[in-house]
């Protein structure tokens, strides 16, 4: 991080929203690209066009169970002597003279003198030969050499998120390794001594550690490898060791003591670390206490531990960040102009983003907001697809309103809706 530019703010400074956004997007860069196997590539991102090292298809061979033979104007009623097979991985090994057809299946070479294939169907077979039941015509059920990729074309487009289809189509393009940015690996750290784990008993004062269930779940839902690094009560020893072990990761992430509480030790143990601040506490509702930096070179978030004002700074601060470790480029986030279908509460003076459920009518969006936003409650989350920017200067807005709304990503890449 460049703190020549500006980046690094005081204590007590609050950045607006926009302000924040643009300090991660001058932080973050792309990961180093890696070699991998191309079985190991799934989910991570071409860092250079991959070409083809053969011809597809690598020979003429048929689209169709037929004969093949040399086209000479024959029609309907001819017959033609069978003089062998070409099967896939098999070929036929001589020279078709004109007069003679060759039994071919799906795949089969087209055998040196052949340049049709009639189906079995439009044919007639008895022991050694056939008799044409439709008219033939040159070229026909054949895929020709090179037809769908030349070698040396292009397969994969650099930026591609490599999925199924696309290692797919660079296996039939006969290339083993591959360039890549490789999937972003995040270190997942929940703090408070509050937090107890599905199963153990709820005694007086404790609760699920449900943010961890929901950034697990939703690292991975966009692609990325998560370390988990368990629950940490409030204490700086056991913080800063869990920092260090984060730093495996590309990026850490932890939720709950970023505030100005008695408890909230976050921001000091990583001062103690050595830790970078690129910002602290931002002028938005809910997220207000969200923190990021950079420890020996890994970026560190630390978001609240209020569900809803935690999942609205994650998507809205960490995606775009573990978008750009991707390889996307930075400022290309999706927003969508959107009309609200109802009133919506808000408060002037900060950005205010509210989750609710964008719908697509015709050529426009409409936003419905959940009907409760409060920071602390999971139902704001439950069943969202986007969150509506407020903008500061408004407060309550009446139905018809058109502002713009962030869709929420299922993938770190690819589209949005």
């Amino acid at each position: 991080m460049d703190s020549a530019e500006g980046d690094m703010m005081s204590e007590n400074s609050m950045l607006t929203f926009d302000e924040a956004l643009a300090v991660i997007h001058r932080s973050v860069s792309t990961s180093e690209p890696v070699h991998v196997a191309l079985e190991k590539a799934l989910g991570t991102v071409a860092a250079e066009g991959i070409h083809s090292s053969v011809d597809l298809p690598p020979a003429d061979s048929s689209a169709m169970d037929g004969y093949a033979f040399a086209y000479m104007g024959q029609r309907k009623g001819d017959n033609l002597p069978v003089t062998g097979v070409s099967m896939a991985g098999e070929p036929f090994g001589g020279v078709v003279q004109k007069d003679q057809a060759v039994k071919i299946m799906t795949g089969g070479i087209v055998p040196q003198g052949c340049d049709a294939v009639i189906p079995f169907e439009e044919v007639e077979e008895s022991r050694d030969s056939i008799c044409l039941k439709a008219d033939a015509a040159f070229g026909t059920n054949i895929r020709f050499r090179g037809e769908e990729v030349g070698k040396g074309e292009i397969l994969v487009q650099a930026g591609t998120l490599l999925d199924s289809r696309e290692i797919g189509m660079v296996a039939a393009g006969a290339v083993p390794q591959v360039k890549v940015i490789q999937r972003p690996r995040v270190a997942l750290l929940t703090t408070g001594t509050e937090l107890t784990s599905l199963g153990e008993p709820l005694s007086p004062g404790r609760i699920v550690n449900s943010n961890h269930y929901f950034l697990s779940a939703r690292l991975r839902e966009l692609g990325c490898d998560v370390l988990p690094l368990g629950t940490v009560p409030d204490d700086m020893k056991r913080l800063k060791s869990a920092f260090i072990e984060g730093l495996e990761a590309d990026a850490i992430i932890s939720t709950g003591g970023v505030s100005v509480g008695d408890r909230d030790l976050v921001k000091n143990s990583l001062s103690e670390l050595g830790f970078d601040l690129g910002f602290w506490r931002v002028l938005m509702r809910p997220g207000k206490p969200v923190l990021f930096g950079m420890l020996e070179g890994k970026l560190v978030f630390g978001l609240p531990g209020n569900p809803a004002a935690c999942g609205a700074a994650f998507e809205l601060f960490v995606v775009p960040a573990l978008r750009r470790l991707a390889g996307m480029e930075a400022g290309k986030e999706a927003v969508i102009r959107v009309a609200v279908t109802q009133p919506v509460r808000s408060r002037r003076g900060r950005d205010s983003f509210i989750w609710g459920v964008l719908k697509r009518r015709e050529n426009s969006f409409l936003f419905t907001p959940k009907q409760r936003q409060g920071s602390g409650q999971h139902r704001s989350m439950a069943g969202a697809n986007a969150l509506l920017r407020v903008p500061p200067d408004l407060g309550d807005l009446s139905g018809g309103w058109e502002g713009d709304a962030f869709p929420l990503r299922q993938r770190l890449l690819g589209g949005v809706l």
